[in-house]
């Protein structure tokens, strides 16, 4: 039992290595290609990323912003709450707790698998190998695109989520209060903070370098030539990015409590 808590824990401690000096190549500025050129490829990465994940951002978020409106309203209206305590828990739990971690589970398999899959393919074909007989580092011509893209897009999908949220909640409130639309906002503003924003600021940053460092080695780890544990390779860069991302989220959570 012993030595194979051990096995575990060194193969992650090799692991977590190996991506630590991913992470250093991918950041020696000095030798970054044109730059016009690395705007074209995060500009083209930030349209494929929000149009895989749109439209599911705007059908979970509604539904969200709905069921936890009709959860909190049942009890409240044994308890004599209001539309203040509605509104507190939509900021608190379903604005600062669970939009991210939704949106991270959405950008993960819309656009996550596809780019760890896409990063294997041209790994195991040696596509790689062209690269750098090209004087360009594939970390840099590859994976620094894709990170800016998610950077770019992620905060709107998350405000997105979060405001369409609000909408699927107001709707709740309406068919059960008949509250107005300004009532509705006025409470909204009555409960938000400064710290609300900046808690969200910083979980997009996090959420956002999670999730598009931890796709993008899954896909630079695989040898070349071979895609035969490519199932492996996907599953474990996909849990790699979740798991981080839902870690960064919760920290950030603990430090802004």
């Amino acid at each position: 039992m012993v030595g194979a808590v051990g096995r575990w824990a060194l193969a992650h401690l090799r692991r977590l290595g190996e991506q630590a000096g991913f992470a250093g190549r991918l950041f020696r500025l000095g030798r970054l290609p044109v730059r016009g050129l690395m705007l074209r490829l995060a500009l083209d990465e930030v349209f494929k990323l929000v149009l895989g994940a749109l439209p599911l951002t705007l059908l979970v978020g509604f539904i969200m912003g709905g069921a936890w409106a009709f959860i909190w309203l049942g009890p409240l209206a044994y308890l004599g709450g209001g539309l203040d305590s509605v509104t507190s828990a939509l900021i608190h739990v379903n604005s600062l707790l669970l939009a991210p971690i939704l949106v991270s589970v959405i950008i993960i398999f819309g656009y996550g698998a596809s780019t760890v899959w896409e990063l294997a393919v041209m790994k195991a074909t040696r596509q790689f190998e062209t690269l750098v007989r090209l004087g360009v580092p594939p970390e840099h011509f590859l994976a620094l695109p894709r990170i800016a893209a998610t950077l770019v897009a992620l905060p709107p999908l998350l405000a997105i989520f979060t405001l369409v949220s609000f909408v699927g909640a107001y709707i709740m409130v309406w068919q059960y209060t008949g509250h107005s639309v300004l009532a509705f906002i006025i409470s909204l503003g009555d409960n938000a903070r400064a710290f609300h924003f900046i808690a969200i600021l910083f979980k997009s940053l996090g959420l956002s370098l999670s999730l598009s460092f931890f796709t993008i080695y899954g896909g630079f780890e695989v040898e070349t030539g071979g895609l035969g544990r490519g199932s492996d390779i996907l599953s474990q860069a996909l849990a790699e990015a979740f798991f981080f991302s839902i870690l960064s989220s919760l920290l950030v959570s603990a430090f802004f409590r």
